[in-house]
């Protein structure tokens, strides 16, 4: 899992300021920019015949060493918008100075904020996107997403009523941006109450019941934790609603792990840091009018668990048996560290401020499973590890050993 004071980066050397964010908005430009994201996703059906898209971009701010890198607060400016008349859209966000900013403080991953307004009802979700090939760590997922400008977003939550506030602001912004392109006001966040530190699910661990067969765990600095958030129009202790995800960094530069012995099987979770933002925004009313619960930091230990993950389901992991493939270790100080997926996604990873909260970690080029196998006096043979979950080996959510 990862994920820094909120994060986003695009290299400098990769990309030129196209134009000016403005002529992104304004309904006479002749030639819009490239986008440097395409964000497509479905809304469900529209409560009115049409709906406003703004996507914004979010600015951590206030992060400091000796509050745990926990982000005071977030500006989250408009990077794009559409008008749309159909729950299936697609919405260019072309490069722009705002977007590079949110690069240098994200770490190559930008933290999107989607919002729909339709009628007098409104959906919205956080959407991390990975912009630079190194920010993915090697990770295949991320790095896809970062060589291919289309993200598919999940599907957006059922529409809600809008505060009365959020029906005149976006009133004012749709009569702003039809008189003559003006760019929608920026949300801002500011904390609510004290962070909440709570162990929170990160991975599985499989080890097989084979002498010498050990298994290093390790979370590193560059790993990403992605986890859901949750989203309240009635207070800061909500009820909540998912509201898209966030991702986060190991924000202290550490790492943490331990080794696992033969024939275990359990799961593996770290600490991490979780704050809820009251928003609002620039505008008179502001466009936002909510509270987020939202995990903000990751301390990078790493300890067992307390419960077990369910063993391979194929019973083993010779050749031929699991179709994910697998990977030989042979008894002569055999060794495996490959793994380059984004881990298994779980839900109920951790509980705090009354969200149940769900997500994972992301594998990269930093060890996080590194099996370790020398048993020269035994039989002599080979053993094997295999995927799990989905994804072919390398890239398999889970790696089993034998039948663990």
């Amino acid at each position: 899992m990862k994920v820094s004071n909120g994060k986003i980066a695009i290299a400098a050397s990769c990309v030129a300021l196209l134009a000016p964010l403005a002529a992104v908005f304004s309904a006479t430009a002749h030639a819009a920019p490239r986008p440097a994201v395409i964000l497509t996703a479905s809304t469900g059906s529209l409560p009115a015949s049409s709906a406003l898209v703004i996507v914004q971009a979010g600015l951590p701010h206030g992060a400091k060493a000796s509050n745990h890198y926990i982000p005071a607060g977030f500006r989250y400016p408009a990077v794009a918008e559409q008008t749309i008349n159909s729950d299936a859209f697609s919405i260019g966000v072309p490069e722009s100075a705002t977007l590079r900013r949110a690069g240098i403080l994200g770490h190559g991953i930008a933290e999107f904020n989607v919002l729909v307004f339709s009628g007098s009802r409104f959906t919205s979700q956080m959407m991390p996107v990975t912009l630079t090939s190194s920010a993915a760590q090697g990770n295949v997922g991320a790095l896809a997403q970062a060589q291919a400008p289309l993200v598919r977003m999940p599907r957006f939550r059922a529409f809600s009523p809008m505060p009365a506030s959020m029906q005149r602001a976006v009133s004012t912004v749709r009569r702003a941006i039809s008189e003559g392109g003006a760019i929608p006001p920026p949300c801002t966040t500011s904390a609510v109450g004290s962070p909440a530190e709570d162990r929170t699910r990160i991975g599985e661990i499989h080890v097989g019941n084979d002498h010498g067969l050990t298994m290093r765990w390790k979370y590193s600095n560059t790993s990403d934790t992605t986890l859901s958030v949750g989203m309240s129009t009635s207070g800061d202790t909500g009820p909540w609603s998912g509201d898209g995800y966030y991702t986060t960094t190991n924000s202290l530069g550490s790492s943490g792990g331990f080794t696992a012995t033969r024939a275990t099987r359990i799961y593996s979770d770290g600490d991490m840091w979780y704050q809820r933002y009251r928003w609002r925004g620039s505008g008179s009313p502001p466009l936002c009018n909510y509270y987020t619960n939202q995990v903000v930091s990751a301390v990078g230990d790493s300890a067992e668990g307390t419960n077990s993950p369910a063993p391979n389901p194929y019973g083993g992991c010779s050749p031929g048996v699991d179709p994910l493939g697998y990977a030989v270790l042979s008894p002569m100080h055999g060794e495996w560290s490959q793994d380059r997926a984004v881990a298994k996604g779980y839900s109920g990873v951790a509980s705090v401020f009354g969200f149940s909260f769900g997500g994972h970690t992301g594998f990269t080029d930093s060890i996080h499973h590194d099996y370790h196998y020398n048993n020269p006096h035994g039989n002599g043979t080979d053993i094997y590890l295999c995927g799990g979950d989905s994804g072919m080996m390398p890239n398999s959510q889970v790696i089993y050993s034998g039948s663990y």
